[in-house]
C-alpha cells in the first residue's frame, strides 16, 4: 500500500511540474516566430514612429500614419531573436513638402539627397514581444552598448 502510494505521489509531483509553464520551457517555446512579431507598433516615445511588418515579409515605416511626409518602404527578416529591416525605399509625399513651401526644386532635392544610397540595412535584437508590443534594442557601435526601443501595438 506504502509503495502504491509512494508512486501515485511521485506521479502527481511529475504531472505537476510538467504543467508549470516556467519549469517546462524547451528553446523551441521561448523562440520568437514571425507570426509573433507581425503588426502595426508605435514608438512608445513618440507619436510619430509609426511601424507596420506586414505576413509577406515586407515592411513600412512611416513618420505620421494618418499624413505622412516620409514612407520607408522594404522588407523584413528574423532569424532567431534578430530582425533585420532592410529600407529599399524612401518616399516623400509630393504634396506635403509643396504646402509646407518647398519648391519643386527644393523637393526633388530632398529626395535625392536622402534616398542614396539604398538599400539600407537595420539589425535589432529583440528582447520582448507580447500581445501589447514589442521591446526592440538597436547597436549604438561607436558606443558599444545598445539603446532599447519599446513599440505598442496598434490597430
Amino acid at each position: 500500500m506504502k509503495k502504491l502510494i509512494s508512486i501515485g505521489a511521485s506521479f502527481m509531483l511529475a504531472l505537476t511540474v510538467a504543467m508549470l509553464p516556467s519549469c517546462n520551457k524547451s528553446d523551441s517555446s521561448s523562440s520568437i516566430s514571425a507570426d509573433d512579431i507581425v503588426g502595426k507598433y508605435q514608438w512608445e516615445d513618440s507619436q510619430t514612429d509609426n511601424w507596420e511588418l506586414r505576413s509577406d515579409g515586407t515592411f513600412l515605416r512611416a513618420n505620421d500614419p494618418t499624413a505622412p511626409s516620409m514612407t520607408e518602404i522594404g522588407k523584413w527578416e528574423l532569424d532567431g531573436e534578430t530582425l533585420t529591416i532592410t529600407i529599399e525605399e524612401i518616399a516623400y509625399s509630393h504634396e506635403f513638402y509643396i504646402e509646407a513651401g518647398f519648391s519643386e526644386e527644393d523637393y526633388q532635392l530632398l529626395v535625392e539627397e536622402n534616398n542614396g544610397p539604398l538599400p539600407k540595412e537595420e539589425t535589432y535584437k529583440i528582447s520582448d514581444v507580447n500581445e501589447e508590443g514589442l521591446t526592440l534594442h538597436k547597436p549604438i557601435e561607436s558606443m558599444d552598448m545598445d539603446m532599447p526601443l519599446r513599440f505598442n501595438r496598434v490597430n
